[in-house]
């Protein structure tokens, strides 16, 4: 039993200690079959065990616009993008970096029609 416990509290130490990178919790979109011209809200939440986290998008066709707060500021897990003008398969994506610069990346395929 003497030496059960410090083998426990060391595994504890080891694992409940250890950092975690960014992973995304929950990511949705208002609309996943926009049609063109469409303006559609994406939202990623993410967690980390070294904030402070920053957001950044991308989209392979279209064009982004972040959405503000009350006070005026961007709301990095919130973003808007506005389907292209052309029908068909695109992708949004939004990375995640948290303090330490780990990553994750979150793809949303949309279809456009």
């Amino acid at each position: 039993m003497k030496k059960f416990i410090p083998v426990c509290i060391t595994v504890f130490l080891l694992w409940g200690c250890s950092a975690s990178s960014p992973s995304v919790t929950s990511a949705v979109s208002s609309d996943s079959n926009p049609v063109t011209g469409q303006k559609v809200l994406f939202q990623v939440v993410s967690v980390s065990d070294n904030p402070p986290m920053t957001y950044t998008w991308h989209c392979d066709s279209g064009t982004l616009q972040p959405a503000l707060g009350s006070d005026g500021n961007p709301i990095g897990y919130f973003e808007y993008w506005t389907a292209p003008d052309v029908p068909g398969p695109t992708t949004v994506s939004c990375t995640v970096t948290d303090d330490r610069d780990e990553t994750e990346t979150f793809v949303f395929n949309v279809d456009v029609r």
